[in-house]
């Protein structure tokens, strides 16, 4: 079986399946009756073999009954784009102080919002400018502000600070 094989297989399982180990609390009744296949109130396997059908006959577009790699990306990006809408939505509504459904300068930078902590610049700026520098900010980094990630970009680990003239 060659990677790309397996890399296909592995996308096909968790589009059909995925979802549901991620579905969040309350989305899990709605989960559950869509399961439900036969709509009498249990989950047997002959639903679960309905909704991968049913999953596979909307990813499969060209209706063949084989799913391409184009097929496969085109879902993959929809479920994505999906997720962003999500949490863009949540983020509105956890911001949006008037309820208007949109968020304004003043509720994206008041104070409850803030993401980095009042007196942080002035901690970092050791020379009492009012400004940080990439030395400042270097010297501060250490200390429990290094960027997530080594010089790649792998996230998980703790990386050195980055000069940006050595890139």
């Amino acid at each position: 079986m060659t990677s790309v094989t397996r890399t296909i297989g592995f996308a096909l399982a968790t589009t059909l399946l995925g979802s549901m180990a991620l579905a969040a609390p309350q989305d899990r009744a709605e989960m559950f009756e869509r399961l439900d296949a036969d709509g009498n109130g249990q989950i047997t396997q002959a639903d679960l073999d309905a909704a991968r059908q049913e999953r596979f006959d909307a990813i499969d577009t060209d209706g063949n009954g084989m799913l391409t790699a184009d097929e496969l990306v085109a879902h993959e990006r929809l479920r994505a784009d999906q997720r962003r809408i999500y949490r863009v939505e949540r983020m509105i509504a956890r911001m949006d102080q008037d309820g208007d459904g949109q968020i304004n300068a003043v509720e994206m930078m008041s104070p409850e919002r803030q993401q980095v902590p009042r007196g942080l610049i002035e901690r970092m700026d050791t020379d009492g400018d009012g400004s940080v520098t990439h030395e400042e900010f270097a010297d501060f980094a250490p200390r429990g502000m290094r960027p997530r990630g080594d010089e790649h970009g792998h996230k998980g680990r703790v990386g050195r600070f980055i000069d940006p003239a050595e890139r």
